[in-house]
């Protein structure tokens, strides 16, 4: 959408997204998890990983959500961001 400016993006994006936000439901710490059917809700995380999240994943979120925030004026996205920027600042920096 960013290069075209064409709506279809867009909504896309928001359609996607709207169908991920049953990720971040997921987990105790309210970080979304990486493996999500958008249609039934139904997840895990992924047991390459050892069962744990990537960080670099769940910070790109970050950017993407308040982004769409931006773009659509739907503070949802954006809060979604919030409750990861607020446990990522909670951890312990050892």
């Amino acid at each position: 959408y960013e290069l075209s400016g064409d709506k279809i993006f867009l909504d896309k994006a928001v359609e996607v997204q709207n169908g991920l936000n049953k990720a971040f439901d997921k987990t105790q710490s309210g970080l979304p998890i990486s493996e999500i059917n958008p249609v039934t809700g139904q997840g895990d995380l992924p047991g390459w990983t050892g069962r744990n999240l990537i960080l670099a994943e769940v910070a790109s979120n970050v950017l993407e959500f308040s982004k769409l925030t931006q773009l659509t004026k739907n503070p949802v996205y954006s809060r979604l961001a919030e409750r990861v920027i607020n446990h990522l600042d909670q951890l312990p920096m050892n």
